[in-house]
């Protein structure tokens, strides 16, 4: 059921684990009003985190935050962390020192900064699309308004 009161879920080192996790997922997938969830600590894998990112794209919410730091992900996270932001354009999602080894950390974190790399190019092709329509738009009414006035102005002379 959609609560209004759950906006910001924080579960910071409780340690759910995996099986807390599908019980979040299971709220998550009715629930649409969550702005952000602290799930630091919680011993989450990335089965886990996977759960959770397939969850979050059944139904939208109104997401704008993730903490993941001090979890057990894996370098793949990272992917599913690109499919989370990719479906919540804006979302601010951290994963800190994820308990990645440190050789896989820096493949994670240049995953990461790709990730972001192309939000903010896919951000400013929105923007630019959205500033041609709305050029567009004004374009048409203006062409509209003058054609009207040209109307009036042969209606008159007539």
């Amino acid at each position: 059921r959609n609560n209004e009161v759950f906006r910001f879920l924080d579960f910071d080192n409780t340690e759910i684990g995996d099986a807390g996790v599908e019980q979040l997922c299971d709220m998550l997938r009715v629930n649409t009003t969550v702005h952000s969830l602290d799930l630091q600590g919680c011993n989450i894998s990335q089965a886990g985190f996977k759960n959770l990112v397939m969850a979050l794209q059944v139904r939208g919410t109104q997401l704008q935050q993730v903490f993941m730091n001090r979890n057990n992900l894996a370098p793949a996270s990272a992917e599913d962390a690109r499919i989370l932001c990719s479906h919540y354009p804006g979302l601010y999602f951290h994963a800190g020192k994820a308990n990645i080894p440190e050789k896989d950390r820096r493949v994670a974190e240049q995953a990461v900064d790709q990730m972001i790399r192309a939000n903010i190019k896919r951000r400013a092709q929105e923007d630019k699309e959205k500033r041609a329509q709305e050029e567009k738009e004004e374009t048409e009414e203006s062409e509209e308004e003058k054609s009207e006035e040209e109307e009036s102005e042969e209606e008159e002379s007539a």
